[in-house]
């Protein structure tokens, strides 16, 4: 304990023995007790026997488990006793599971020795070979550094290696990605570039009819009891679908994450709190807070941005929801420019910065109160402008109808309103009709 406080000095620990109860102290000394009693009784060698090929499968079980090995315990323990046949399609896993074994003996023999065994990469080496699977000249052992990615196909009744650009292995090696659809975490999206590449792929013999079967029934949705996870959204809209945090629970949340992060990147949680954050960080996904506009962003990927909004904001309070349509914009792609605190009672503030609006290919009006820099906004520019009252305002505002009214009332042509405070729906739309305008040509 003192070694790993002085090398963490970060994390401490505060042992109350004095808060426990006379009951606790009673349950504490019997299960000394017991255990003492029970450590000097030798075990039968068959019951030894049973212990340790029991502790053995669940150690084996675990460690390759949390890569993502998808055999159960019973299956791992027939892996052991050499009972287990898998199909070629799944020989790796069971070769996940021998490598682990293999490196357990390793150190049972040490220790048996009386030997110190050292973790080294030589060690390593020799614990990760792909046995009795074919090799082709440009892969080399795991362990070691490659300078090129790989492919696993499944052709037949047999796992094939062909050497790809920038394409990683996942969890079913059968299936090989397009690269420009792999990000920097290993996550592909399931969009349109990722369906034309497995129809080519079934059409070439690539990949055979049970795999696509297991790719496309997840389409156009995944059932997972609370929720219909919908992984076609992409390929429909452009984008993965969009999870609204309000009224959800953390582990609902957490449930819809994990499937999503599956199959695309950039996914993003709205009207997400601090907790929620939390949770998401808790099941180790990469994850990026923005604290103002409360969005979690998942597998946060840089992607190009292109055309320009503007989100405009009438005063300081209505930010947070500013900030909820200007980090929606920016994550599906959208060069974004914020003008804050520009609102009608200070209108020489909204003049000065007239030529960055004049720029725009759509802007976003935020505001409450009475609403009226929508108008004026609208007035100013021959671009799309769209209104998104606040709840922010005394008494009369009514929680935000009198912007409501006020914008949807607007004299001024060009003018469309979202529902009160929702920024992801103004970052939404003004996403689509950014990219809609930055497809045509100019002059036109």
């Amino acid at each position: 304990m003192a070694t790993f406080q002085k090398t963490h000095p970060w994390i401490t620990f505060n042992i109350n023995l004095d808060r426990l109860d006379y009951e606790i102290w009673i349950k504490m000394g019997q299960v000394r007790a017991i255990c003492e009693y029970v450590s000097g009784i030798p075990l039968n060698p068959d019951v030894q026997a049973h212990l340790h090929s029991v502790y053995l499968a669940k150690g084996v079980h675990a460690t390759t488990a949390i890569e993502g090995n998808t055999l159960s315990e019973a299956q791992v323990q027939d892996r052991i006793n050499g009972k287990l046949k898998l199909p070629a399609s799944q020989e790796y896993l069971g070769i996940e599971v021998d490598n682990v074994l293999l490196g357990c003996n390793k150190i049972k023999q040490a220790v048996m020795n009386g030997e110190t065994w050292r973790l080294s990469f030589d060690e390593i080496y020799g614990c990760s070979q792909p046995r009795a699977m074919p090799w082709a000249d440009i892969i080399r052992p795991f362990g070691a550094k490659r300078a090129k990615y790989i492919g696993v196909f499944f052709v037949g009744n047999h796992l094939t290696y062909r050497p790809m650009r920038d394409i990683l292995l996942t969890r079913h090696p059968f299936i090989a990605n397009v690269a420009s659809n792999i990000n920097k975490y290993g996550i592909f999206s399931m969009d349109e570039n990722y369906l034309k590449s497995l129809i080519e792929k079934i059409q070439n013999g690539r990949i055979g009819a049970d795999a696509a079967m297991d790719i496309l029934k997840r389409l156009p949705f995944e059932d997972i009891g609370f929720a219909r996870i919908d992984h076609h959204r992409c390929i429909r809209n452009g984008a993965p679908e969009v999870i609204y945090c309000e009224g959800k629970t953390l582990t609902q949340i957490q449930g819809i994450v994990q499937k999503l992060a599956e199959h695309h990147r950039n996914i993003l949680a709205t009207r997400a709190g601090l907790p929620v954050y939390e949770a998401i960080q808790a099941i180790s996904l990469p994850c990026k807070y923005h604290e103002m506009a409360r969005i979690v962003v998942i597998h946060p990927d840089p992607i190009e941005k292109t055309g320009r909004i503007v989100v405009v904001s009438a005063g300081t309070s209505d930010m947070s929801v500013a900030e909820e349509a200007a980090v929606t914009a920016e994550t599906l792609g959208n060069q974004v420019s914020r003008l804050y605190d520009v609102g009608v009672a200070g209108i020489h503030r909204l003049l000065a910065v007239w030529e960055d609006l004049s720029q725009a290919n759509v802007a976003v009006v935020v505001a409450g109160m009475e609403g009226a820099l929508a108008s004026v906004v609208g007035g100013m520019v021959s671009c799309p402008v769209i209104g998104v009252p606040t709840s922010i305002g005394y008494g009369t505002s009514f929680g935000g109808i009198a912007a409501l009214l006020s914008m949807l009332n607007s004299c001024a042509s060009g003018v469309s309103v979202v529902n009160i405070d929702n920024g992801f729906g103004a970052g939404y739309q003004a996403s689509i009709i950014n990219h809609l305008a930055s497809k045509i040509p100019a002059g036109r």
